[in-house]
């Protein structure tokens, strides 16, 4: 299991790509529902969250390991070997 402590993730590049992106989409998401919330709740609030594809290095595609988009319910889990999310029961992480 891989850690993710503050000195874990200090030292490891891809972890820190990882959070810098995930705060990102959270800022993001963040203004999203201050939008969202507001009393003209306009139908364009989540417009400028980028899909949850963005928090994933493209380097994994070459790697023949395809990015499926979350919906209608799929979950994501973290595989340690590929060091990146993927969805359970469409993708295998490796043993």
């Amino acid at each position: 299991m891989s850690e993710w402590s503050a000195s874990a993730i200090n030292t490891d590049p891809k972890k820190q790509r990882f959070i810098e992106k995930l705060t990102q989409w959270a800022d993001k998401f963040r203004d999203g529902v201050a939008l969202a919330i507001e009393y003209s709740k306009p139908a364009d609030a989540f417009k400028d969250v980028p899909d949850m594809d963005f928090l994933f290095d493209p380097m994994y595609a070459s790697a023949g390991v395809q990015s499926q988009k979350p919906n209608q319910g799929n979950s994501l889990v973290f595989c340690s070997k590929l060091e990146r999310m993927v969805q359970e029961g469409k993708e295998t992480c490796p043993q």
